[in-house]
């Protein structure tokens, strides 16, 4: 539906998800486009370079994906994915990623997991919350870019010499340059093993 503009592709996707239903029968639906597949897949069976990555629902994909290239296929924007390595410190385990550390409520549970202590983090951007103030196990980040899309805005984050994205549907008054605090949702954070680069927890 590629060569479709934007609101005949809603319209198409649609119409073909209801001719599925109304037909009652498999369907196997060939796409480079994720938004398709997910709007209109009951099962999605991703393929790279002709290995077959993952099979699950749309929902099964996009929250607990089995690898980094699917984590960083699925979803729009893309998940944030940030190498670091995993230390104790004061009894605590810390994801430290060189230029700034965050605290792992399972830190125990993933150490028991991994052969080293390298790991890949990764975090949805609608995972991410931005405040003004500091909070507990925060970071500060500099607002470098924002895309207003009126329902949400898309932000575009410098944490020192790494760029992360958060999605936000509140934060419109805050702009460009400016400095805010960002923490992650500690039940949506996805550790992978740098080697294999497969999900841990």
């Amino acid at each position: 539906l590629s060569n479709l503009d934007a609101k005949l592709r809603v319209y198409a996707r649609a119409e073909l998800k209801k001719l599925h239903e109304d037909l009652g029968t498999t369907i196997v639906y060939v796409t480079h486009d994720q938004m398709e597949a997910m709007s209109m897949g009951d099962r999605i069976a991703i393929l790279n370079d002709g290995v077959l990555e993952q099979v699950g629902t749309p929902e099964e994909i996009y929250e607990n994906p089995k690898n980094i290239f699917v984590a960083g296929f699925i979803g729009n924007p893309p998940m944030n994915i940030i190498e670091g390595t995993l230390i104790e410190r004061n009894g605590k385990i810390i994801v430290d990623f060189g230029f700034f550390s965050y605290q792992l409520s399972n830190g125990i549970e993933i150490m028991e997991k991994i052969k080293t202590p390298e790991i890949m983090l990764g975090i949805r951007p609608e995972n991410i919350t931005i405040t003004k103030e500091n909070q507990d196990n925060a970071i500060q980040a500099e607002i470098d870019v924002v895309e207003p899309l009126g329902r949400e805005n898309i932000f575009h984050l410098k944490v020192k010499s790494k760029s992360l994205i958060a999605v936000s549907i509140t934060n419109k008054d805050l702009n460009i340059g400016e400095k805010v605090w960002i923490s992650f949702d500690t039940n949506r954070i996805h550790i992978f093993d740098k080697i294999s680069q497969k999900k841990i927890n």
